[in-house]
């Protein structure tokens, strides 16, 4: 929704990692749309808004072998409870939802070699991060 800011901020220059772009455009694509219905729902009503003035800051960084792709945002963060079932297929929160987001992107991770990594903190926000690997070893597909 156009409520919420996206601020890019870019730090690889130089640094690539292989990846079927089709596919990590996905992860992004669910990145955001997580990052943003969390914030304003559907944007539509700003009475259902859990954050007054929504943010995301999607960053690239180089880490220990991997090149990091994290969205962050300043939302309601995912209390303890959620986060420990949100990983599962089909669960969620959202009354317009079907829980397959999170999942799929785990999916596409583990198939490009990599992992993800989610940080939050009830009321301040929430960090998920896609980590893949520089140098990826040859994998056969299943």
């Amino acid at each position: 929704p156009g409520v919420v800011k996206v601020e890019f901020k870019p730090g690889l220059s130089g640094v690539a990692a292989r990846f079927d772009p089709s596919r990590m455009y996905r992860v992004i694509v669910n990145f955001l749309t997580n990052a943003s219905e969390a914030m304003v729902g559907k944007g539509e009503d700003p009475s259902n808004f859990t954050t007054g003035q929504p943010k995301i800051i999607i960053s690239t960084a180089q880490g220990s072998g991997v090149i990091k792709i994290s969205c962050a945002d300043n939302g309601p963060g995912i209390p303890d409870d959620i986060l420990a079932k949100i990983r599962e297929p089909l669960f969620t929160t959202k009354a317009f939802g079907i829980g397959l987001g999170l999942p799929a992107i785990e999916k596409i991770l583990h198939e490009h070699g990599g992992k993800l990594c989610i940080e939050t903190r009830v009321g301040e926000g929430t960090k998920m991060v896609a980590c893949i690997p520089i140098q990826q070893e040859k994998r056969d597909a299943a």
